[in-house]
């Protein structure tokens, strides 16, 4: 007979009964939990015995259980421990984790061929878009002090000449005679009723050459074209430094910078003086041998531009001169530091000429004394002031470019200086500039942080590259990718905050000069006389009018004055801005009655966007003493269409 002994039991025999029962209170809790909640549960008494089961999470709870019983019996069943199941998973994910690395290197390599590809035709885009941008938002009309002066200037140079006649400053018998008639930007000459330009005049001699060129609207171009420039230029620079990401990122964030998009609509020297200096940059880093002569010429535009900043001048000569010592071997060459000097070396002179001929001295100049515009106690609050502005505007992660010494990667291209040679000078430039505007008169708007326009490309390069650096050494392998990517969503807010801060409509709030300047020629007859100040020079440039500066009238003379100028066959009227009228009440009103304003104005421009402006006749206040209306006038204004009505 067959052996019918039983066989032993394995091992885990005994548990087998359990695993069954384990499945099935797995199946059964969530059917239980299923009844309990459809019928809201019950409760059963039985003599001592209660049972209540009202709640399905309970139910749902002992299937969970359950279920973690099953799973660790079928591990232990496969005679796996925990930990080596743990190992093979950890070894699993160390091999996900090395092919997931991988394929991210092969992925970043292919985005950074592919940016380096794209990155010099974005570039080019971005720079015709800022300029296209500029010109489009950007003021078509000069007046004021800086824009109307730049204008005046140049359209003597195109008259061969540099000065303004004025006979009635000569006639006059009321004190400061010659400073009341002195148009803002300008300044009395040593000959009577004369007047001579304070300002530089290197963007006035550009303004020329198109004036000259294309008439009186062709001079808005300039700015603009020289935005498209900076932002050209600083790419070129950022890409040979750091690479074309780096470049293209520096590019985008000048474009999307508030500071230079404001300056970027006016008809001012900030951005022609970036463009000059970010110029004279590239061409120090050039081993062409024509690149130290047209860097020297860019730096001498620059200097004529902007006189206080030559000092800018000397960081870079010290690198031309390094980097020929380094190109010959260690062997000092002095033909292109030589030939850089050249150029600021020639405007420098042609500055002292200029200056003797129009002031008088050769170390004077339009701006007047140094110890009326500078001050140690200006410092500190400039300081404070010029920082808050510079986190606001362009955010917390500008203030990376002090740390780029440490933390921006190295390298650089070949025969080019070591790059800790490259951030040291551009930390000398942005060195110079900061401390020569520290000491300066304090302004209380931010705009005024465009004094420090030319070198902001520099600190904003340097930053992009210190956050790569530290982003290197945080993972080797995509800390790069990951600062760049990163760089997208950041563009994007800072290009936020520009639109917050350049909102207002520059094109149309400037148009009110030449709105009112062409009014008040049309208006009165030639040989008025307009009592102003902040429309001293737009009267003239756009009217032919005369402007009586009434910050130098003194306090009793007004009402002389006019009676005065009547009684010589010249008209008068006041042209007044709204936040002008307090100030000149205050000043005139105590001993001059047309001091007191108390009659309607002959005519008013109000236009959305701009600052109200307001025409007085001061024969109007006769009549309305004496009951009879004084009507006032809108004064017409073609407003330039705005870039933005189709978007609304």
């Amino acid at each position: 007979m067959p052996n019918m002994a039983a066989r032993p039991s394995p091992p885990d025999a005994p548990w087998s009964r359990v695993d069954r029962w384990l499945r099935v209170v797995a199946l059964a809790a969530p059917a239980w939990a299923l009844v309990v909640a459809v019928t809201g549960g019950f409760v059963v008494e039985w003599g001592p015995v209660y049972f209540s089961s009202r709640k399905p999470k309970r139910a749902l709870q002992v299937a969970a259980v359950a279920l973690l019983l099953i799973l660790v019996r079928s591990v232990v069943r496969r005679r796996a421990s925990i930990g080596a199941f743990l190992a093979r998973g950890a070894r699993r994910l160390g091999v996900a984790l090395a092919r997931a690395a991988r394929a991210s290197r092969r992925l970043a390599a292919r985005v950074r061929r592919a940016i380096s590809h794209a990155a010099p035709w974005l570039a080019v885009a971005l720079a015709l878009f800022t300029g296209v941008e500029a010109y489009e938002h950007g003021a078509h009309a000069v007046g004021g002090s800086d824009s109307w002066g730049y204008a005046a200037e140049a359209s003597l140079m195109v008259e061969g000449r540099l000065h303004l006649d004025e006979p009635l400053a000569a006639e006059v018998p009321w004190p400061f005679a010659e400073m009341s008639f002195a148009p803002l930007g300008f300044r009395p000459a040593a000959e009577r009723g004369v007047y001579v330009p304070v300002y530089p005049p290197g963007l006035p001699a550009v303004m020329a050459l198109f004036l000259w060129a294309g008439g009186r609207e062709a001079i808005f171009l300039i700015v603009p074209l020289f935005a498209a420039l900076a932002v050209a230029t600083t790419y070129l620079f950022a890409a040979g430094f750091a690479g074309r990401a780096v470049g293209l990122a520096s590019a985008a964030w000048l474009a999307a910078s508030p500071a230079f998009i404001f300056q970027s609509r006016l008809p001012m020297s900030d951005v022609p003086v970036t463009a000059w200096w970010l110029l004279a940059i590239l061409g120090t880093a050039s081993a062409s041998r024509a690149a130290p002569w047209l860097a020297g010429l860019a730096a001498g535009m620059a200097v004529v531009t902007r006189p206080n900043l030559a000092p800018l001048a000397l960081p870079l000569v010290v690198y031309v001169a390094a980097g020929s010592r380094r190109r010959e071997a260690g062997r000092p060459r002095l033909a292109r530091p030589l030939a850089f000097l050249a150029g600021p070396a020639a405007a420098l002179c042609a500055l002292l000429w200029m200056n003797q001929v129009l002031y008088g001295s050769s170390l004077t100049t339009g701006y007047g004394p140094a110890e009326n515009l500078f001050a140690w106690g200006n410092i500190l609050p400039n300081a404070a002031r010029y920082g808050q502005w510079l986190i606001a505007t362009e955010t917390p992660l500008v203030l990376l470019c002090v740390l780029a010494p440490w933390l921006a990667l190295g390298g650089g291209a070949p025969g080019a200086l070591p790059r800790r040679a490259e951030i040291r000078l551009w930390l000398a430039m942005a060195a110079i500039v900061w401390a020569s505007y520290l000491p300066y008169v304090q302004f209380f708007d931010w705009s005024y942080l465009r004094f420090v326009l030319p070198v902001l490309p520099l600190m904003l390069c340097l930053a992009i590259a210190a956050a790569i650096g530290l982003g290197a050494r945080i993972h080797p392998a995509w800390g790069r990718a990951a600062v760049l990517v990163a760089f997208v969503p950041f563009l994007v807010w800072q290009t936020g905050i520009a639109r917050g801060r350049t909102r207002d409509s520059t094109r149309t709030g400037e148009h009110k000069y030449r709105a009112v300047g062409e009014y008040v020629a049309r208006a009165y007859p030639p040989g008025v006389v307009a009592v102003s100040m902040q429309h001293s020079g737009s009267l003239r440039y756009y009217g032919g009018s005369t402007a009586l500066r009434w910050d130098w009238i003194e306090r009793q003379w007004l009402d002389e004055e006019v009676a005065w100028l009547e009684e010589r066959g010249h008209p008068v009227c006041f042209v007044l801005e709204d936040s002008e009228e307090a100030p000149f009440r205050d000043r005139f009103a105590l001993g001059n009655a047309l001091g007191r304003l108390d009659w309607p104005p002959a005519a008013e421009l109000d236009i959305p966007g701009a600052t109200i402006v307001r025409v007085y006749d001061p024969r109007d206040r006769a009549r309305f003493l004496a009951g009879d209306a004084v009507e006032t006038v809108p004064i017409p204004a073609v407003l330039p269409e705005s870039p933005d009505a189709g978007r609304r």
